[in-house]
């Protein structure tokens, strides 16, 4: 399976470089890392095995990943930079899609509060530890390659295929700011497909919550609300159908 992650950065390189880290500590399943850069005047540098580009900053999060999905990749995954990766994350990603050919957005579990069917225990020890890799292949070892249908997944860490790209293109570039409805909307498109949206439940990533836009704007959390669910409202002429 060729698979592409794609990393959006923005300013601040200390989550980008963590994020990095994790992906080339895990195994890749020989992906593609692709990280998009649209911080103005950018100083940030990494010595690894990825692929760079530079992007206007007026550009949302879902059009930025849009940019370079190019049809080479049986599976894009689209990253926050505030992410960090089990080791074996991946690995349980390619085993439920190879199990379900109708898998069209599969995500991992992650330890964000109120993350609902994707939320799992945050581990009892540091992030990035042995410990905590440990302690991960442990208790999800019982899962690896299963997964549970969802509604819908998160779009801090999600992935997508090629096929429902033929299907149903791609995940609607007009969403503004961080993208938020973005995500139920293409689940949505991709459920009347009949295409399923899952959860690897043998898949962990930590979610350092809202790490880059809080930093931003205190207030970003409710202001993207509002801004995702005026934009999903007109979409579908005033009623959201799911």
């Amino acid at each position: 399976m060729n698979i592409s992650i794609l990393i959006k950065h923005y300013k601040y390189n200390d989550l980008t470089i963590d994020c990095l880290n994790s992906l080339f500590r895990s195994d890749l399943c020989g992906a593609n890392v692709i990280v998009i850069d649209s911080t103005e005047d950018s100083d940030f540098k990494y010595y690894g095995s990825y692929t760079y580009h530079q992007i206007n900053n007026s550009i949302g999060l879902i059009e930025s990943f849009n940019h370079f999905i190019d049809g080479g990749s049986d599976l894009y995954l689209c990253l926050n930079n505030d992410i960090y990766v089990h080791k074996n994350w991946l690995n349980s990603i390619v085993r439920c899609l190879e199990s379900d050919k109708k898998i069209g957005i599969i995500a991992p579990l992650y330890d964000q509060p109120g993350g609902g069917i994707l939320e799992y225990p945050k581990p009892p020890f540091e992030v990035g530890t042995t410990d905590w890799d440990i302690y991960l292949t442990n208790s999800l070892r019982g899962n690896f390659g299963r997964y549970v249908e969802a509604q819908h997944v998160d779009n801090c860490a999600w992935g997508f295929t090629q096929e429902l790209i033929n299907s149903i293109g791609l995940p609607d570039g007009t969403a503004p700011g961080a993208g938020w409805y973005a995500n139920q909307d293409y689940s949505y498109r991709a459920k009347l497909a009949g295409y399923k949206t899952v959860a690897s439940l043998g898949s962990f990533i930590h979610h350092a919550h809202r790490g880059t836009y809080n930093r931003l704007d205190s207030g970003y959390a409710t202001k993207a609300q509002q801004e995702g669910y005026d934009w999903v409202s007109k979409k579908y002429n005033g009623k959201i159908p799911w």
